[in-house]
């Protein structure tokens, strides 16, 4: 068979071990939960079942990876390639759909936290874990702290009296009615303070991050099996079929060949002086299929580059005018376009020369640009809930609207004209006695998207308004207008970040495969020249004849 790279294969036979080792451990973790949780084994059988099965067939393929690129088996590293490939696209499947629904599923979890407020008159299951929850975070209430609990506060909301003051409030009258007949002395002296945090945006924090982790490991796994996939269809390009040779046959001639037939040749002539043509010692060769998939790589990434470049250019021609406020991004565009195109030209000139210079320098800039994108891309993954919330209170500052900056005001009737919405986060009323005219609803809008502004908050100056205005001046859209930009921020964020991520993966790629060409090119052997002298005598018949090792 044709010989695998034995540097690829060492690092696949590796990638394997390790993945043979996180098989094992979600066996462990299946076997260890069964014995520990044997007595309530029927509610959670169905995730042990899932850890058996998740772990047993992530050993058994990582088996069949190991033993196909040690035995070079065709058969074995195509299942590998096969299972690894579906095993990568079903956790991406999974993945992104939850990124892009990140801020639906919040939005679903606040719903059904907010349906068991007041907790007074909640199950007494969820007012135990609400007890429980509060006791553990140092927390009162889930949204409105204290006053979810309403005149029956629990004592897991009173603080303690290590508890510092800022973290602390006083309950108001009406909230005070509590039974402290069960409680210490302690907890009667300090029955007026309870805490301040409530508990909603604390659980929230917690559950972003599980997330997180969540996603974290889902887009690892998929990255990991996707690139051992490649590993083994580049191995599968390598392995050819054995060529037939024919079986050596030698006969017996009783009569030994004539004087000339053995002296004489036409490649070598008594009385010359010749060599060896070494014109075929070439280079350790590039396995071709890797190869042309690396120039086409380098291909797409070079268009990629040409068109940041046009955009860079369309951009400083359609803003002449204004290409001072601008110059950084256009310095930024021009810069990353022609970098892109150069690199991705010296490596496509490494691949197709096999030139172990051009592919090193590949390598480097490609696993640099990597890990400089991961490095942009994590932090703002991680950061993103305190992003929002930093978002959030850049607009709670501009209001109320009516006493804005001009700027934002129009900033802020420009966007409700076209969302068809009032207001940034209570409606009509963040702009109290001054509503204008863009938070009016058009005949035409369907009623459920408009309200009627209380009386206090009719005060509109409506001289320049037509009569068909008038006619409705009462009705004003009810939808806020900050969730409906945050909606658009977070899908641009996503989209941001699938950007940068999806990036950083194929540059790691592009400079894995160019790591595999280096490996493979290997150093031209020298040879030294045959040389023939001139014999004045020819060799005597017997000493030619009889030296013939049979």
């Amino acid at each position: 068979m044709g010989k695998v790279n034995s540097c690829l294969k060492r690092v696949f036979i590796f990638f394997n071990f390790l993945f043979g080792i996180l098989g094992g451990v979600l066996l462990v973790f299946g076997i260890l939960a069964h014995a520990l949780h044997h007595e309530q084994i029927e509610n959670k059988m169905i995730g042990i079942f899932f850890l058996y099965i998740i772990g047993g067939a992530t050993m058994a393929i990582s088996f069949v990876g190991a033993y196909g690129a040690y035995k070079e088996k065709k058969w074995a590293l195509i299942v590998f390639v096969t299972v690894m490939s579906l095993g990568g696209i079903a956790l991406l499947w999974i993945a992104v759909p939850l990124v892009i629904s990140r801020p639906t599923v919040y939005s679903v979890i606040e719903e059904q936290f907010r349906s068991v407020v007041p907790l007074d008159e909640a199950d007494p299951q969820i007012q135990q874990a609400a007890e429980t929850l509060q006791a553990q975070f140092k927390c009162c209430g889930l949204f409105d702290g204290y006053r979810d609990w309403r005149s029956h506060i629990p004592q897991s909301c009173l603080c303690s009296p290590d508890q510092s003051a800022d973290k602390c409030e006083k309950a108001e009258r009406s909230y005070r009615m509590l039974d402290f007949s069960r409680f210490s002395d302690r907890l009667r002296d300090t029955e007026k303070l309870v805490y301040k945090q409530s508990c909603f945006p604390i659980l929230m924090t917690y559950a972003e991050k599980a997330l997180d982790i969540t996603l974290g490991i889902l887009f690892g796994l998929a990255v990991l099996a996707l690139l051992g996939a490649l590993m083994a269809v580049i191995m599968l390009c390598q392995i050819k079929d054995q060529p037939v040779a024919a079986p050596a046959v030698f006969t017996v001639n009783p009569q030994p060949p004539k004087y000339s037939e053995l002296f004489n040749n036409d490649n070598c002539q008594i009385g010359s002086t010749g060599s060896v043509d070494t014109t075929n010692f070439k280079m350790g060769k590039v396995n071709s299929c890797l190869k042309r998939v690396f120039i086409f790589f380098n291909f797409l990434f070079g268009i990629l580059g040409g068109v940041l470049l046009v955009f860079g250019i369309l951009a400083h021609a359609l803003h002449h005018e204004q290409v001072e406020n601008k110059m950084v991004g256009l310095i930024f565009l021009y810069i990353i376009g022609g970098a892109t195109m150069a690199i991705s030209f010296v490596g496509a000139y490494g691949a197709y020369k096999e030139k172990k210079w051009a592919l090193i320098v590949f390598v480097v800039v490609m696993i640099m640009g990597g890990i400089a994108l991961l490095r942009i891309a994590v932090p703002i993954g991680v950061a993103r809930p305190a992003v929002y919330s930093v978002i959030e209170e850049q607009f709670r500052s501009a209001v109320p609207l009516d006493e804005a900056d001009p700027q934002i005001q129009q900033a802020a009737e420009t966007l409700q004209a076209q969302f068809k919405c009032c207001g940034l986060f209570d409606g009509y009323r963040d702009w109290r006695s001054h509503i204008p005219q863009s938070c009016l609803c058009s005949p035409d809008q369907s009623a459920d998207k408009c309200e009627k502004a209380e009386r206090s908050y009719q005060m509109l100056l409506l001289s320049h308004f037509s009569d068909r205005t008038l006619d409705t001046e009462k009705l004003v859209y009810k939808q806020s207008c900050f969730p409906i930009l945050m909606t658009y921020a977070e899908k641009a964020l996503d989209i941001t970040l699938g950007i940068l991520f999806g990036l950083a993966v194929l540059a790691l790629l592009g400079a894995l495969m160019a790591v595999i060409m280096l490996c493979q090119i290997k150093d031209q052997p020298v040879v030294a020249p045959a040389v023939f002298t001139v014999n004045p005598q020819p060799p005597k018949y017997s000493e030619l004849f009889n030296k013939v090792d049979c």
